[in-house]
């Protein structure tokens, strides 16, 4: 899904933002559910397979940002306007590093390669309207969530300014990491089409 999220997504006009039909996304999903992972994707509208990859976002237990780091990480993307400017970013980059060394292993490699899917789409934002501020505005309600208590909007603000964030900054916070996964991402999804074959 990844593959042809950052393939077809960076062409796509809206993606993460358009509606996809209820029907669609089901029959994709239970495709996906029972095991039909040979070239799942290739007939689907990109739109069905981004409502899809949120859902399954969703569905992930405690949130792919791990619901009992919550306040720390709106705290660690808060803002103070009275520090210096770059003082505050390092620091900022500091904590939320910090903070993706405490996500269980299986977490931070999805969200490595998610934050690489994004990057990638938002390379093409003049094309596709999705710069890394639209894309985080759609896909952080997916990524973290507080269930314990109702959701303030001030909240849900600075959760989707975290996502931003780690767009926006996916090179000092993922390093070599982002590169190798936007290659594999990229090269490898038309080398698999190209021979018959779908990762």
């Amino acid at each position: 899904m990844l593959m042809c999220l950052c393939s077809e997504g960076g062409m796509t006009h809206g993606i993460f933002r358009r509606c996809a039909g209820a029907k669609a996304c089901r029959e994709l999903r239970e495709k996906l559910d029972a095991g039909h992972h040979e070239r799942p994707l290739n007939e689907e509208s990109v739109f069905v397979t981004a409502a899809v990859f949120k859902d399954f976002l969703r569905n992930i237990p405690g949130s792919l940002l791990c619901e009992e780091l919550y306040e720390l990480w709106l705290r660690a993307i808060e803002k103070n306007g009275e520090r210096d400017k770059r003082m505050t970013e390092r620091k900022q980059l500091q904590e939320v590093q910090r903070l993706l060394q405490l996500l269980p292993k299986e977490n931070l490699i999805l969200l490595t390669h998610v934050i690489a899917m994004l990057h990638h789409i938002q390379l093409n934002a003049e094309h596709n309207q999705m710069n890394s501020f639209n894309l985080a505005v759609c896909i952080a309600p997916s990524c973290l969530w507080n269930s314990s208590s109702q959701s303030q909007e001030e909240d849900a603000k600075k959760v989707c300014d975290l996502v931003h964030f780690l767009i926006e900054n996916c090179f000092a916070l993922f390093g070599d990491a982002i590169i190798t996964l936007l290659k594999d991402l990229t090269e490898d999804k038309r080398s698999n089409y190209g021979s018959g074959n779908y990762k």
